[in-house]
């Protein structure tokens, strides 16, 4: 790591930990490894973890600011913890499942340092699987027209769909230039400190999903920008903190998109969405007749 004084960290970067030991070690290295001519600090937020990560990062990666919290705070909350000991003009936002292929982090520096894009508060990279295909890169902010075409619209109307509409949208190796986009992935988001402050930080009643999604919202809302950079490519292996969750996991996923709703559009815009997701969830039992459907509608009237 750069061995410079605090106040010449430029960059923040900002990893939240459950239970990745191996992920999080690989994706420290790959910093370690890859980044010059940038000063930064790495911030890692444990949510209490019980697979030896508090040691293992202690030991190895004695210079990192190590944040342990006793219990699973959720993502938003210990990402807040992190900002407010950051020292940055900008916070790199990196989930432990990430492996950076080339300087990065100086490419999102030296895109926002352009006096032409003081008005992006956010950029990402084209995420890539371990296989090198494209990953979910950004999103579109859910809406009802976006459950509208789940009914089967998004098949028809598949490039307006994935431009307008879809929540999760892979980059399409095609547009190589920086595009403005609603929502860039919570698993890379190089964020410019001075328009955070303004907006706010996370929203800690989003325990996990779509907490990015309302930061978002907030920041749009004031007319600042949202960015992805195509010829940054970072890998992203994905879903190992949550991938044995379950019914658990889809509990908090619609604990969280629920919440975006009635905070971003309203109670009643949210009601119309839990029925229309109700009607979708039924209309996949009658055609598949797979339980899990059935218990996503109740999980969905379950939720507040």
């Amino acid at each position: 790591m750069n061995k410079l004084n605090m106040s010449e960290y430029t960059i923040s970067i900002i990893i939240i930990s459950y239970n990745t030991k191996d992920l999080l070690q690989n994706c420290i290295q790959s910093i370690v490894d890859k980044t010059e001519s940038v000063g930064y600090e790495i911030i890692v937020v444990d949510n209490a973890s019980t697979d030896g990560t508090q040691e293992i990062i202690r030991s190895n990666f004695p210079q990192i600011k190590f944040i342990a919290n006793k219990n699973n705070i959720g993502f938003g909350a210990a990402n807040n913890m992190g900002i407010k000991i950051a020292v940055g003009k900008y916070l790199f936002l990196l989930n432990p499942d990430t492996v950076l292929t080339n300087n990065a982090i100086k490419c999102f520096y030296d895109f926002m340092e352009n006096p032409m894009h003081q008005n992006v508060w956010c950029c990402g990279a084209a995420l890539v699987s371990k296989d090198l295909k494209p990953d979910i890169t950004y999103s579109n902010f859910p809406s009802l027209w976006q459950v509208f075409f789940e009914f089967g619209l998004h098949a028809i109307f598949r490039n307006y769909y994935l431009e307008k509409i879809a929540i999760g949208v892979p980059w399409n190796h095609i547009n190589m230039d920086p595009f403005d986009v609603m929502v860039v992935s919570g698993a890379d988001m190089f964020i410019r400190r001075s328009i955070l402050d303004q907006i706010g930080y996370f929203d800690e009643d989003f325990f996990l999903y779509y907490e990015e999604t309302e930061l978002s919202w907030r920041a749009h809302q004031k007319g600042f920008l949202s960015k992805i950079i195509p010829s940054i490519k970072i890998i992203h292996i994905g879903g190992q903190s949550t991938r044995n969750l379950n019914l658990k996991k889809i509990e908090i996923f619609e604990t969280s998109r629920f919440l975006f709703f009635k905070k971003c559009y309203g109670v009643t815009i949210a009601f119309i969405a839990r029925l229309l997701y109700t009607l979708w969830n039924l209309t996949r039992y009658l055609n598949r007749r797979d339980s899990i459907y059935l218990e996503t509608i109740r999980i969905i009237w379950k939720v507040a």
